[in-house]
């Protein structure tokens, strides 16, 4: 490989509104990858673990667990445009003392046209593309009842644009 990565982020959410309302949200991510460059084509994959582990006020939870691996490719056209895409499979496990267990599998997809303009230290990038996801879910039954599944299917539309100063002349 031509490159071997990982971030890690924990986030905190606190809401201390009226009794009912009242939560605290721990959010722990950690994603890691793999890059190869073949020619103008860069080919790679991801792999994410993500919890959220919520107390609500009465003593009751809410925790989260989600894995999703992605494997993804760019083509680089020119100094300043690239396309890429990815596809990948998501898997969620819910639980939660006040509702039934649940289980979420989504496969995503995405494709972009990206651009990049440097000048000195200046840059502006951009991208716009599209994502589609297809998931379904499947929630435990309650007091005897049947369990349930929902399919879901989106398609999103893709834009950003971005500037900013360098003051190394680093990656960008």
């Amino acid at each position: 490989p031509d490159s071997l990565w990982s971030t890690f982020s924990w986030s905190r959410l606190n809401n201390d509104g009226n009794a009912v309302n009242k939560f605290n949200t721990d959010i722990y991510q950690t994603t890691s990858g793999v890059d190869k460059k073949l020619g103008n084509f860069y080919v790679g994959t991801s792999l994410v673990y993500a919890a959220a582990l919520t107390d609500f006020s009465g003593n009751n939870h809410d925790t989260k667990h989600t894995v999703n691996i992605t494997p993804y490719a760019a083509y680089v056209i020119n100094k300043n445009f690239f396309l890429s895409a990815l596809t990948g499979y998501l898997y969620t496990n819910s639980s939660s003392t006040f509702a039934p267990q649940s289980n979420t599998h989504a496969n995503v997809s995405e494709i972009d046209f990206n651009a990049l303009h440097v000048i000195d230290q200046w840059f502006m990038k951009g991208k716009i593309g599209g994502r589609y996801n297809h998931g379904y879910t499947r929630t435990d039954a309650i007091l005897g009842g049947k369990s349930t599944t929902d399919n879901s299917d989106s398609w999103t539309f893709l834009t950003d644009i971005s500037g900013g100063y360098a003051f190394d002349n680093g990656i960008k």
